[in-house]
């Protein structure tokens, strides 16, 4: 389902000759970043996502969200902001998968990969209470 109300931003710079990309979204109760920069100095590629609940009153509480794309190819790290947040992280081969602790307001999936890494457009599913949300996102391409 995706959202009644959704404002959603594209925007794509090259940098060094690797694309970058940023994209948000945003509903009555969610909001959702993602962006990609490639550093030339490290020749790594950083796939970042956000997700924050906004404070109103009438949304349910976040219980996880999820790339709905897997690790793909290609060495990768993965670091969760902040690591308190985390109930439970899961990396597969069809999904990345954050299940969050009830404390969570905002949290965020850090991937970063070696080399220049390009982009096509995925999706971001937020499970609240019995609803999901779905939000595009930047993913990686390879």
């Amino acid at each position: 389902v995706t959202a009644c109300g959704s404002d959603e931003a594209e925007i794509t710079v090259t940098v060094s000759g690797c694309p970058t990309c940023s994209l948000s979204g945003e509903n009555n109760c969610y909001a959702v970043t993602s962006y990609s920069v490639y550093n030339g100095a490290t020749n790594q590629t950083t796939f970042t996502y956000t997700v924050t609940e906004k404070a109103v009153s009438g949304c349910k509480d976040v219980s996880h969200f999820k790339l709905n794309f897997g690790k793909g190819s290609g060495t990768a790290s993965y670091t969760v902001t902040p690591a308190r947040s985390a109930k439970d992280f899961e990396v597969k081969s069809n999904e990345i998968k954050l299940e969050v602790k009830d404390s969570f307001t905002s949290g965020t999936i850090t991937i970063v990969y070696s080399g220049c890494v390009g982009y096509e457009e995925g999706t971001l599913t937020i499970k609240a209470g019995t609803q999901t949300y779905t939000f595009d996102v930047c993913k990686p391409k390879f």
